[in-house]
């Protein structure tokens, strides 16, 4: 079940990607990165889509891609699984519902 899910998933944001690409302007997406540091010395590499509509984390060789969700406050992306939430310009990630990085904030 956890194996057809996961597959589900990455197909879906695949299928986005390529619509996002596909129907885009013709140079394609837009994106600012930023290298964020967090609590205990983590960073991130963090790269938004400039229609925030994406997000795509690097973690430990590792893209994560969260599309944005409704938030209350602040921006939020999620896939179920991973949570980017930014409030101002501190966020806050939590990885396969486990990792946590906090306080986390673009270096200059």
């Amino acid at each position: 079940m956890k194996t057809s899910r996961a597959l589900f998933l990455h197909l879906g944001i695949l299928f986005i990607l390529f619509i996002l690409t596909c129907c885009s302007s013709p140079k394609g997406i837009s994106t600012e990165k930023f290298v964020y540091q967090c609590d205990e010395g983590k960073t991130l590499r963090v790269e938004f889509d400039t229609r925030g509509e994406m997000v795509m984390l690097t973690i430990n060789r590792r893209w994560i891609y969260l599309p944005r969700v409704p938030s209350a406050s602040g921006a939020k992306y999620s896939d179920g699984n991973s949570i980017f939430w930014l409030k101002g310009e501190v966020a806050t990630i939590e990885i396969d519902q486990g990792t946590i990085y906090q306080n986390c904030r673009p270096k200059p």
